[in-house]
């Protein structure tokens, strides 16, 4: 792959963007560099089109254009779970800068060794949450000095209820069904332990949307290993109802028939909302992050989008040198993290922090 000949701020060469997979947010990951000047080549194994002059399609299986990469490229994994995690190690072997938005069971942490050998830098769970949660927790830690408590609640849903589901899937339906049935670890007494999926029910008030359910999934990651907390959990949220309709149909549904009737609908109107609250030393840090789309884009492929191409205009257009291994978003720098929520916020993104003093 060779370089374009677009300049970033300090008039350094910018290098081209390789984009395995383009679904939703694919797709605007691609588009969004792309209207930055930024020349982007997307592969995927399905034929794809865009007008836009600086993206190229190579219709092609992603293993077999891996020989393509050359040393120093940049490139965003994109690719469902399980393909996204089995084609991981072939890219970090290319010595690449790699952002890596895949979500799979397996952690790529397991790969650091193996990336500072080969001299590839990669962030992996470049996404709303994981991803930007992340990074708040960082944030948290880094101010309070001490947490005893970290909540994360997440969810991406249609803007009104419905009498059905109240749910469209922005990402692969297998990889939601999976979220609700995995095990999820979370950290109780500074312990690292196992709970059921959905083994666990809060309601959260929202001021426009009213009540939600949020139920514990398995969102946290390397945040039970990289921060040090007390107790910490993650709760994917949904309409009333959603999640009880599952657990009456998880052993006995028709596949086919869920993904259909959660398909996503661009036509819908749809949110994204996250909220992430952190305490600690007597004090309690509480962020809202909120988003119902725009002309750009559904919400939620604006929220995980536009995490996954502010790190890449970072990296790019700032020109940090990153140093060899796999890095989690919460082990990114601050001045890294300070443009993230700068750039959401920038593109539209409600961003809102809350500074709360626990009375003694």
């Amino acid at each position: 792959m060779g370089q374009s000949k677009n300049h970033g701020k300090r008039g350094l060469i910018m290098p081209d963007v390789i984009v395995f997979g383009y679904g939703l947010i694919g797709k605007y990951v691609s588009l969004h560099l792309a209207k930055r000047g930024i020349n982007v080549t997307v592969i995927d194994q399905e034929k794809k089109h865009s007008d836009h002059q600086n993206i190229t399609f190579v219709q092609t299986n992603a293993y077999d254009y891996v020989t393509n990469i050359v040393e120093n490229d940049f490139v965003v994994n994109l690719l469902p779970g399980q393909f996204g995690h089995e084609i991981r190690k072939e890219l970090i072997s290319r010595k690449i800068t790699l952002v890596d938005v895949a979500f799979s069971h397996e952690l790529p942490h397991s790969l650091d060794g193996y990336a500072k050998e080969v001299g590839s830098s990669v962030i992996w769970d470049v996404g709303i949450a994981p991803g930007l949660s992340n990074m708040l927790v960082a944030d948290a830690i880094q101010e309070l000095g001490h947490l005893d408590s970290v909540n994360i609640m997440v969810g991406g849903n249609p803007l009104e209820p419905d009498d059905n589901w109240s749910y469209m899937a922005p990402f692969s339906p297998v990889d939601v069904i999976e979220e609700y049935t995995r095990p999820a670890r979370i950290l109780q007494n500074g312990n690292i332990i196992m709970v059921p999926a959905l083994s666990e029910k809060i309601e959260i008030q929202h001021d426009e949307l009213g009540i939600l359910d949020g139920w514990i999934t398995d969102g946290l990651r390397s945040l039970v290993e990289n921060i040090a907390c007390r107790d910490m959990k993650e709760y994917t949220l949904r309409w009333p109802g959603h999640i009880d309709k599952w657990l009456r149909c998880k052993d006995d549904f028709d596949l086919g028939e869920l993904l259909d009737e959660w398909k996503f609908d661009p036509m819908v109107k749809e949110f994204t909302w996250l909220r992430v609250e952190a305490s600690g030393n007597d004090s309690t840090i509480v962020w809202d992050v909120f988003d119902k789309g725009a002309d750009d884009g559904s919400s939620m492929s604006r929220t995980t989008g536009l995490v996954t191409a502010a790190t890449l205009v970072y990296l790019i257009e700032i020109d940090e040198q990153m140093e060899p291994g796999v890095f989690a978003p919460e082990q990114t720098s601050p001045r890294l993290r300070k443009f993230v929520q700068e750039y959401l916020s920038q593109h539209g993104v409600e961003i809102s922090r809350q500074n709360l003093t626990i009375s003694e």
